[in-house]
């Protein structure tokens, strides 16, 4: 599957929104890539990111999500934006593309003035859309719960510097390699608000380099899980005596 990452986080005191991801994309008895982008713009300053274990089908959302998304007016309310994605979501619910796959979806992007970030994270299963707004962070795919996790624990929050919040999003995307479909490769991108005049074009151009992906690692090594070493062997003091078994009646 995948692992897809959106977290809120701070510029020099501006909202910006971490989009981070890998770039693994499997072709069952073909082969994968690590080339794929999963990253992408949908109009009115606003990025959608997918997971499925069907990606032709998450693709034809994707593409459906980003010609409906730009037909409808730019969001300036949290309400605006939940309600538009409800509705182009569930759309698709009736397209013969949508199949039986579980499509996750993040939609992320600004409303109002000055720009409030804003996370929407989707689910389409079967004949039902689920969206939630979400306050700081938020992950989809197969890493997702091992990403939720290290997210959690760091104390991820939209306080919190943007170097550090990439530090935080590339340690979580790093472990959640173990899950199954997760790919090595790792893509992160800042998302800011749309600048004036260019039509809602966001601005993802703040994409971290290979320079930049090699300082996170080497702190990744330094700050991240250490491996357990042997232990000595418990005294019989560290046990309780008689021990403590319950009775079975």
């Amino acid at each position: 599957m995948t692992v897809c990452i959106a977290v809120m986080c701070q510029l020099d005191g501006l909202p910006r929104i971490l989009l981070c991801s890998d770039s693994r994309l499997d072709y069952g008895y073909s082969g994968a890539t690590d080339q794929n982008i999963k990253i992408s713009d949908i109009g009115h300053g606003w990025c959608s990111m997918f997971a499925s274990d069907d990606w032709a089908s998450a693709q034809h959302l994707k593409d459906h999500l980003a010609a409906r998304w730009q037909q409808f007016p730019t969001p300036e309310t949290k309400e605006a934006a939940y309600v538009t994605a409800k509705v182009v979501l569930e759309e698709f619910l009736t397209s013969a593309l949508h199949g039986k796959s579980t499509k996750e979806v993040l939609l992320c992007g600004y409303i109002g003035d000055p720009p409030s970030p804003m996370i929407l994270k989707g689910l389409v299963k079967g004949k039902r859309v689920s969206l939630d707004s979400v306050p700081t962070f938020a992950v989809i795919g197969s890493g997702g719960y091992i990403a939720q996790v290290f997210l959690g624990q760091r104390n991820c929050k939209p306080t919190d510097s943007m170097e550090v919040a990439a530090y935080i999003v590339y340690e979580a995307k790093h472990y959640s390699e173990r899950a199954s479909g997760v790919g090595p490769g790792t893509l992160i991108g800042a998302l800011a608000p749309p600048l004036p005049g260019t039509s809602g074009i966001p601005s993802v151009k703040a994409q971290l380099n290979k320079r930049a992906m090699s300082f996170l690692e080497d702190q990744c090594q330094k700050l991240g899980l250490r491996p357990v070493p042997a232990l000595a062997k418990f005294p019989d003091e560290f046990f309780v005596r008689p021990p403590i078994v319950s009775n079975p009646q």
